[in-house]
């Protein structure tokens, strides 16, 4: 083969070649431009389901933060305090009645303050000691309170601590001062006189049911004096029942100038009253020092309006326990001995 022939066969081996490589970057340029493609493809569907999400998040964003602000407001307009407490009985959240009720600056930033420098101790949340775990090894950390509490300035709160399972307290305080007042008003009217004020009969009898307990627990003896004014019908008839109620209010407030604690007085009917005399000695000697006081205080002339009025008591006396070991039993008695202490003619 001579020179020229195999110069041509190499040129033809190497544009051969050459073809080759052409085809091969074609197929690589071809396959880069696909992945190329391909990869603008998934990006552009990337970046739409990133859009997607995103906003999907802002909406929860900001339904979230709209239930936010309506549970802000729910609780700041609770009629009741709210908090929420850790385990150590840290501040965590806290309502704006909160802070009223216990007049805090609503400015400062109460989170992580103690408890116990906002409440008073008998107002805080009790833990349980680990000691009082069951046999089945089930500690109970914390307990629910439920109590009245009354405020130095008057306030009366409803105070419940109830405890979470992770731990902590949701706390509430709810004022009721108007209720708590009100059912105070009724208990006081259903065991006190409406005109005097003093201890009704009902009262007296529960005070010496009480001085019978402590007679058989302490043997502590006491007297029972029956009062009765004499003559206050002719008081009534001549100068109406508007100067007898007025003469009634006078009378109550020299017996309570006259008898010191821990006696008790009470007004059980009309112009009747009666003394629970409790000496702790010289019972005697003592029941009829207080009867001659009540006599000379009840004795001295009352003005009433622009009229003097002159009156004189009579008084039915029993010891406890002489004459009778029930209340029933010793008002009755004393009743009886003022029956036979009243002057004939008297009313």
């Amino acid at each position: 083969m001579d020179a020229n022939a195999w110069n041509s066969s190499r040129l033809n081996r190497e544009r051969e070649q050459l073809f080759g490589l052409q085809k091969v970057f074609a197929w690589v340029a071809t396959g880069l431009i696909a992945c190329g493609f391909v990869f603008v493809v998934l990006l552009l569907l990337n970046n739409r389901a990133l859009t997607r999400t995103h906003e999907q998040l802002r909406r929860k964003d900001r339904a979230l933060q709209t239930q936010y602000n309506w549970f802000e407001a729910a609780v700041n307009n609770m009629s009741q305090g709210l908090c929420l407490t850790d385990g150590d009985r840290r501040l965590l959240v806290s309502n704006k009645q909160f802070l009223n009720l216990f007049s805090l600056y609503e400015g400062a930033n109460w989170q992580g303050q103690a408890l116990e420098k906002i409440l008073p101790a008998s107002m805080l949340p009790v833990a349980v000691d680990v000691s009082t775990a069951d046999p089945l090894g089930v500690y109970v950390a914390e307990t629910p309170y439920r109590r009245t509490h009354r405020l130095d300035d008057g306030t009366v709160l409803f105070v419940s601590h109830e405890p979470m399972a992770s731990g902590g307290w949701v706390s509430t305080f709810e004022d009721i001062t108007e209720r708590q007042n009100a059912q105070d008003r009724i208990a006081h009217m259903a065991h006190h006189d409406g005109l005097t004020g003093l201890p009704n009969r009902l009262l007296f009898w529960q005070h010496t049911e009480n001085a019978l307990h402590e007679l058989r627990d302490a043997g502590n003896p006491f007297a029972v004096l029956y009062l009765d004014v004499d003559r206050f019908k002719e008081v009534n008839d001549t100068l109406g029942h508007p100067t007898g109620d007025a003469l009634l209010r006078a009378i109550a407030d020299r017996l309570a100038s006259t008898v010191t604690s821990p006696d008790v007085i009470a007004r059980l009917s009309g112009d009747e009253f009666a003394i629970l005399h409790l000496p702790g000695s010289e019972l005697f000697s003592s029941t009829q020092a207080l009867a001659e006081r009540v006599l000379k205080a009840i004795s001295r002339p009352y003005l009433v309006g622009h009229t003097e009025i002159q009156i004189t008591t009579s008084i039915g006396i029993a010891f406890g326990p002489q004459d009778g070991s029930d209340s029933d039993e010793l008002i009755k008695k004393a009743d009886l001995a003022l029956y036979r202490a009243k002057e004939p003619g008297r009313q």
